[in-house]
């Protein structure tokens, strides 16, 4: 069986050991801590619409062009960070940006989501 090794992938991990929160993020999922007082975003995305990262692509030879409504690297990759994707490894990094936080009672709920649950819900958010 002949095995496609073109595509990629995109990490999220949280760890928590007593108090600290400790967040790996490569991609386009996203955390949120819910408390008393809301939620608060954790990470942050790496797709094309981020300006540190299409200078970061740029800066490699690479180019960010607009398709549709969604900014993709070369035209095709929404994400600027993944695991895989060979084809493009010479413009993406898989090194994940690390977040640290100091968790207390106010805190309630993680929610770690990749980017399908995220644009269901703006739509959903936006329509009402």
């Amino acid at each position: 069986m002949k095995q496609d090794l073109r595509c990629g992938t995109t990490a999220l991990i949280a760890i928590l050991m007593n108090n600290d929160l400790i967040i790996g993020n490569l991609g386009d999922s996203s955390a949120i801590l819910i408390g008393r007082t809301g939620g608060i975003s954790l990470t942050i995305n790496h797709d094309a619409s981020n300006i540190t990262e299409m200078e970061r692509i740029q800066s490699a030879g690479g180019h960010i062009i607009k398709v549709g409504n969604v900014w993709r690297v070369q035209g095709m990759i929404a994400v600027t960070r993944s695991i895989g994707d060979p084809q493009y490894k010479q413009y993406l990094i898989s090194n994940p940006q690390i977040f640290n936080y100091k968790i207390n009672s106010s805190h309630s709920y993680l929610l770690l989501a990749s980017d399908g649950l995220w644009n269901v819900i703006h739509l959903y958010l936006s329509l009402i």
